[in-house]
């Protein structure tokens, strides 16, 4: 919300006219959107938690670095493997103009192992807000 209203938009959260939260039916939105007297409706949704998994393998040294022979210090390293598992989340987007109910911009930005949507909240704002400038859907910044 501020960060939208750093940018010049009067917004309004959608639950002080939709305090049921959570899916509404069709028209139960259009009352609200209504109510509101909102030009736009900013619509954000949680499409996919994705789980991934890198491995890598690296050289460790071991308990001896130097080796007889013709290896020499080589004789003293052995491989590790390194397991990491962490989720990428999948947002997408949508903006509508309110009167004519007709989609004017939508994206999907990905976001890196979330802690907590309140940490993450404030820089997926700033990405959506920036992007909506750049296309001249928002007034230029301050």
């Amino acid at each position: 919300m501020a960060r939208l209203q750093a940018a010049g938009v009067d917004a309004v959260p959608s639950y002080r006219f939709l305090p049921e939260g959570g899916l509404v039916a069709e028209g139960r939105l259009d009352e609200a959107v209504r109510a509101s007297g909102a030009d736009a409706l900013w619509m954000s949704c949680v499409r996919s938690i994705d789980r991934r998994t890198d491995v890598y393998q690296s050289m460790a040294p071991g308990p001896t670095l130097w080796g007889p022979g013709w290896y020499g210090m080589y004789a003293g390293w052995y491989p590790v493997t390194e397991v990491r598992q962490y989720d990428v989340v999948s947002v997408e987007t949508s903006v509508f103009d309110a009167r004519t109910r007709s989609l004017v911009w939508a994206g999907v930005s990905e976001t890196y192992e979330p802690r907590s949507v309140a940490k993450e909240a404030p820089g997926f704002a700033d990405l959506i807000v920036r992007s909506l400038r750049e296309r001249g859907l928002l007034p230029a910044g301050k």
